[in-house]
């Protein structure tokens, strides 16, 4: 399944046990007939014991991270457009951000 703009996705991340959520923020056509479609992941500032409601959706916030090399900025970066199937699509939003990303993954993180 190919990710939409403004979609919301849950996984469950067994290390903390808990949730964990992220939202695709633009797509990227392939460049080639080889490559494929990308998607700009934006983790979320969530976490939760159960899949959020609505109410939590319209909370979220993006992941400020400041560590490291890291000053103040968003963790945001392309990655296939394919959903993994453990992710859990929960709802749809305007983007968070609209600021580009230059950071590329080779998959969806957690």
């Amino acid at each position: 399944m190919l990710a939409n703009v403004g979609d919301i996705y849950c996984v469950y991340v067994e290390r903390i046990q808990q949730y964990t959520a992220c939202q695709v923020t633009m797509l990227e056509e392939p460049i080639s007939s080889k490559s494929r479609p990308l998607a700009a992941i934006l983790e979320l500032d969530w976490i939760g014991d159960t899949l959020p409601d609505e109410a939590e959706l319209h909370k979220m916030k993006p992941l400020i991270c400041d560590y490291f090399f890291w000053n103040n900025k968003l963790e945001h970066y392309f990655a296939d457009a394919n959903v993994p199937p453990n992710y859990m699509l929960v709802g749809n939003l305007p983007p968070l951000t609209t600021e580009t990303t230059n950071s590329y993954g080779e998959s969806w993180k957690h």
